[in-house]
């Protein structure tokens, strides 16, 4: 509805994701036990399995630690699962691979499958859903749960062991870029990597700029051609705003998204695991958005993997073939040309700098240069064959919650490549003993109560989802007199979170949704939309049957929420 009034992509962002509903268990953290997931891999990345806790030692903030817990793990395909095989692993100071041995409980792995659609081309993600695809159909370990998010919100499946299901969806996922990625402007080319440089004050990219547009706009001016050159000046700073606002914006939603999903995978128990695979975005700029992510995914223990869709990337400097002829009759322009050249190599490695990030710091993997995105998603997905888990009591831990870094080596003779997770925040003493704290929107999830301090109306019905199977369809309607905003520059600013959920006739909590709506309205578009309101709509897939629904809508700016419950039935 927003978008029907011509608002455009840079004054609202949109999301959603399936709702986990929370729980009031107290926190047990064990602080004197720290365990670390580890892989060894050769020179050639296979897996190593063989080796001994005396091959081990392990650094806590630079000491040295004893290990007083060892295991390997051995990993089980899930079809093997089910012919009735169990995983070969061991525990103790020497540890045996005998088969027979007594096999240690090995905990849930949840692995999130992120796919940027935004950023990547159609090409690109079509390559990367026939990867996910294989690696779902022959990859899955017994006990795995695979869940799918995209960066546009558009296909996301909850946790599920179902193969179909989450074939499904990933083939149903397509490429939704928001921008060209040439910019808002054929002439002058101010492609969004070259913006951000402008805004930044790089003068290459300006001058390149500038060159373009004096032979876009003013080749033809008859008289005071040098009026026409420097007016040049202020229009090239414009369009650089305008692209890098809307270019800044995209990379925002998803790494709003990314943080989202880590949300998610942190209320999961075992082993969590984050796969992005995108073409790269730009995080110039958004360096506190990166490290709120990363700070969220090391307290929460969730390992981040990132694969470059791209592949093995040759590109050429300049336009895309398909803008040339666009271009030919102002001729070339040296200063751009150049800058095109110079540039090219930086240009990539900021369009990647996030997924690198993500994954060196939580102890991922980067998977990139390389088109076997089949094998990627066996490294970066899958299990790997053979693991260790180490344990061990730190000397002393930090009662202020502190970050400790980890250092993980292997002794024994040979060349090695040691994964493990870079560091761990050492447990409080009160977070051991207080319960944890739900949020304001969470506690109304699960109340009872009716609150009415934003205005909002609900409607439901009963409908057959795409798949045929039973649905409902749940719509939310705000309306904004009288609710705040913050005034940001010439926006009006203000975040709605939304969640709907399904409870059963017991007070369980069956399934959910929650979504945000983050506006950056301007003086006229916030005044349409406070004659219509907003509407946020979202479908449930559950089960036939009488159940009662729950919504809860908040405002951000104060923190007002508005509650309700109804019964509804789904046939």
């Amino acid at each position: 509805m927003v978008l029907a009034q011509g608002i455009g992509p840079d004054e609202v962002r949109v999301g959603s994701k399936p709702y986990v509903a929370p729980t009031a268990a107290v926190l047990r953290a064990q602080a004197n036990l720290v365990e670390v997931g580890i892989v060894v891999r050769d020179e050639h990345g296979n897996t190593i399995g063989s080796l001994k806790q005396a091959d081990f030692t392990i650094e806590d903030n630079g000491k040295p630690q004893q290990l007083n817990g060892f295991t390997i793990v051995k990993r089980v395909l899930a079809a093997s699962a089910q012919a009735g095989s169990s995983p070969a692993s061991s525990k103790g100071t020497e540890a045996s691979t005998s088969n027979s041995a007594p096999q240690p409980a090995q905990p849930p792995r949840f692995v999130a499958l992120y796919f940027d659609d935004v950023h990547t081309l159609q090409g690109d993600l079509r390559r990367t859903q026939l990867a996910a695809e294989g690696f779902i159909r022959n990859g899955l370990t017994a006990g795995d749960r695979v869940a799918i998010f995209t960066s546009s919100s558009s296909q996301t499946l909850d946790f599920t062991d179902g193969k179909e299901r989450l074939i499904a969806t990933i083939e149903q996922l397509k490429s939704r870029p928001r921008m060209s990625e040439n910019g808002l402007a054929v002439c002058p080319r101010i492609a969004p990597y070259q913006a951000y440089l402008i805004v930044i004050g790089d003068h290459a990219a300006f001058e390149g700029a500038h060159e373009q547009a004096i032979q876009c706009n003013c080749r033809d001016v008859d008289n005071d051609s040098q009026q026409c050159y420097q007016s040049q000046d202020i229009a090239i700073r414009n369009q650089a705003e305008q692209t890098w606002d809307l270019a800044k914006g995209l990379s925002q939603n998803t790494l709003g998204a990314i943080e989202g999903v880590v949300e998610f995978l942190a209320k999961e128990p075992g082993t969590r695991t984050l796969v992005l695979a995108s073409s790269g975005f730009l995080s110039g700029q958004l360096e506190q958005d990166r490290d709120r992510i990363l700070d969220e995914a090391l307290r929460a223990g969730v390992v981040i993997n990132t694969l470059d869709a791209k592949g093995l990337y040759a590109e050429s400097p300049g336009p895309k073939i398909g803008e040339l002829s666009n271009l030919n009759h102002v001729g070339a322009a040296p200063a751009q040309s150049n800058f095109d050249v110079i540039s090219l190599g930086d240009r990539l490695s900021t369009t990647a700098a996030a997924m690198a990030d993500f994954s060196e710091a939580t102890g991922g993997r980067y998977f990139h240069n390389d088109n076997d995105l089949g094998e990627g998603y066996r490294e970066l997905a899958a299990a790997p064959d053979e693991s260790y888990l180490l344990a061990f009591s730190p000397q002393s831990l930090k009662p202020d919650g502190s970050y400790d870094k980890l250092k993980v080596q292997v002794s024994a003779p040979g060349h090695f490549v040691v994964q493990a997770r870079p560091g761990y925040f050492a447990p409080t003493k009160e977070a051991e003993r207080q319960p944890a704290q739900l949020s304001k929107l969470d506690a109304a999830v699960l109340a009872l109560d009716e609150v009415k301090d934003v205005p909002v109306s609900v409607t439901s019905r009963a409908e057959k989802s795409k798949s045929g199977a039973p649905a409902l369809s749940v719509q939310v309607h705000v309306d904004l007199h009288g609710l705040p905003f913050q005034q940001q520059k010439d926006r009006h600013v203000q975040k709605f979170m939304f969640v709907v959920a399904l409870f059963d006739a017991q007070g369980n909590f069956v399934t959910g949704k929650e979504g945000d709506m983050n506006l950056a309205l301007k003086d006229a578009s916030l005044a349409r939309l406070t004659e219509s309101g907003i509407n946020a709509g979202m479908v449930l897939d559950a089960a036939p049957g009488a159940y009662r629904l729950r919504v809860v809508v908040q405002e951000t700016v104060e923190g007002k929420l508005s509650a309700s419950s109804a019964p509804v039935e789904i046939r």
